[in-house]
């Protein structure tokens, strides 16, 4: 048995119907992999990370037969959308269909990052490049970062909440669709190293995700859900190993889209350094049985006036995909993860001078024409940074 990390039972505890916390990951590729390389490749993975080939027993992971890769007979849309059961299914899932492989995290094993390293170990083991895991390795969760004396709050906070992003309906229908753009990294990046400085390229990203949440509301309140890693060792560790801070439009509407750049970076510093992501360590929450947890959890981030920003964005710059295992990847959606409160989160990753960057909505709260608006809206403001 392997016990469940303070990040793991908290993604376990607030998993339901309406908003799963899982996120999937699509590759499309250049060419069919083949699926008894892929078997043999996921199998040496789940012994690489054995959660991923476990099951959840109340607040521990215990060890589940192998699943193997399924056929995807189905729409994408509807295996993202397919109810999920952690107590009788691994938090792993994956489907093949031609050259689309599709793999679905849920949130309670891992973060897009621990995502990465065990498509990169599963594809090594594909191509002979690495040599198929036989034993199981130990249960090694990431080593976290930790702060002092954490603020909770950022000082750019508003008195209340951000404004939620304007939709047709409030209620979430646990159903996600999603649609993806990519953007050619070289032109922003130069972009960047010819403004003076002071920001960078996924902060010019954040920003333009909050200028398009402003726009789209009409309103001076719009924040963003913002993840970031905490991991000691950035790149290594699979399993949990990001938090969040909250970012907000703290600067004039008429100011250049570099100096609102500024702005956003000045207030990710503060948050990392005053430790708005600190994970507290909670040793006796964790020797309770879920179904105490599970309310206290929900009750406690369920609270009306907590801020949870106007929506998410997530970038995954420096990550295993630049590895050359990763070639054939021609597109990448990012399906992620909605809270309650999202209509619509921004999800990113970026290879090979490309950021593939996901519009992922709830189609009962944005139909496919506000999604259209939305993307032309970030679009006019990667645009306007060119």
């Amino acid at each position: 048995m392997m016990q469940l990390t303070t990040l793991d039972l908290i993604s376990a505890a607030m998993d339901r119907p309406t908003r799963r916390l899982d996120f999937a990951i699509v590759l499309h590729l250049s060419r069919m992999p083949d699926r008894a390389a892929l078997e043999a490749g996921a199998l040496s993975a789940r012994r690489q990370f054995p959660t991923t080939a476990s099951i959840l027993h109340d607040t521990q992971w215990v060890d589940a037969p192998p699943t193997p890769i399924g056929t995807l007979t189905a729409d994408v849309r509807d295996v993202v959308d397919s109810p999920w059961d952690l107590r009788r299914t691994p938090p792993v899932q994956q489907k093949l269909s031609g050259a689309v492989l599709v793999t679905r995290f849920h949130h309670a094993v891992t973060d897009g990052l621990g995502a990465l390293l065990w498509l990169q170990h599963q594809l090594e083991v594909a191509h002979g490049w690495r040599a198929a895991r036989v034993d199981v390795a130990a249960y090694d969760p990431p080593a976290l970062q930790r702060h002092a004396a954490p603020h909770g709050r950022s000082a750019f906070a508003f008195r209340g909440p951000a404004d939620r992003l304007r939709a047709s309906s409030p209620g979430a229908s646990g159903k996600r669709r999603w649609q993806t753009i990519a953007i050619g990294m070289a032109p922003l990046q130069d972009a960047v190293a010819r403004s003076g400085g002071g920001f960078t390229y996924n902060d010019l990203l954040a920003t333009c995700a909050l200028e398009t949440f402003r726009i789209w509301n009409a309103s001076e309140r719009v924040g963003l859900w913002l993840p970031i890693n905490i991991r000691e060792q950035p790149l290594e560790g699979f399993g949990n190993g990001s938090s969040r801070i909250r970012v907000y439009n703290r600067y004039a509407a008429d100011a250049s889209l570099f100096e609102k750049s500024r702005a956003v970076r000045r207030q990710i510093d503060w948050s990392r350094t005053h430790g708005e992501w600190a994970v507290p360590d909670r040793p006796a929450l964790l020797r309770l049985p879920m179904r105490v947890v599970r309310p206290l959890l929900q009750l406690y981030f369920n609270r009306p006036w907590v801020d949870m920003g106007t929506g998410t964005f997530s970038h995954v710059q420096r990550s295993p995909l630049d590895a050359s295992v990763f070639d054939d990847v021609t597109t990448i959606d990012i399906v992620g993860m909605l809270d309650t409160r999202h209509a619509l989160g921004l999800f990113a990753m970026s290879r090979g001078g490309t950021t593939f960057l996901s519009f992922v909505y709830d189609p009962a709260q944005l139909d496919e024409t506000a999604i259209s608006r939305l993307k032309t809206l970030y679009q006019d403001q990667l645009m306007a940074a060119r």
